[in-house]
This record gives structure tokens, sequence and C-alpha cells, in this order.
């Protein structure tokens, strides 16, 4: 039994259906339900099925990218980390202006992520 036949089978309107069309209820010529009711339901339930097909397809993308971004994000906060710590290192010293342009590189290759 298909998830069509199993979600229709678990409606209010089934026990009538079945009361009156018996066990015809599900029975197909090819692709085609002979029961109309039942074929106007399989029709308007495919087209549904297909936008809850998109919508999850839609839904795993963007975890995706989420997943994605959350590791750029981390990526990132290593580099101010390192930038940070340089500064530091910088600030702790006692000296400035020899040392200054080559922090100076340092910061902008920790921030670019150059530098581990």
């Amino acid at each position: 039994m298909d998830k069509f036949e199993q979600w229709f089978i678990n409606q209010d309107f089934y026990t009538n259906m079945r009361f009156i069309h018996g066990d015809a209820l599900f029975i197909k010529d090819g692709d085609v339900y002979r029961v109309l009711p039942v074929q106007m339901t399989w029709v308007a339930w495919q087209s549904r099925q297909a936008e809850v097909d998109l919508l999850q397809q839609y839904n795993d993308d963007l975890a995706g990218g989420q997943c994605c971004l959350y590791r750029e994000l981390k990526e990132k906060d290593k580099r101010i980390e390192a930038a940070m710590s340089l500064i530091q290192a910088w600030n702790d010293q006692g000296y400035r202006d020899d040392a200054e342009q080559l922090i100076n590189v340092d910061l902008v290759e920790a921030l670019r992520g150059e530098r581990e």
C-alpha cells in the first residue's frame, strides 16, 4: 500500500467511501483510480506532495547553507582571536617603533586568514 492510500484510509471520510464502494475503492485502470472521488483526491494529493517535496528540499538546502555559514563564522572568529592575541602580545612588549610595522603586517595576515 502506498503513502496516498495509507493517508486516505486515515481520513474521516474513508469509512463512508468504503461503505459505498467496498473493495473497489482502490482499484486502478492503469494509473487512474476507477472511483472518481478517489482519483480526484489522488490528483490533489500528488499536487500537495510535490509542494511538500519542494519545501523539504528548500529546508534541506537552507540547513546546508546554515552549516556553511556556521563554519565561515567559526573561521572568522579564529582570525579575530589570532589578531587579538597579536595585539595583546604587542601591548605586552615594551617596544613599538621597530616592531610596529611587522606587527601590522601580522595583524593583516591574521585577519585575512593567512597566518596560523
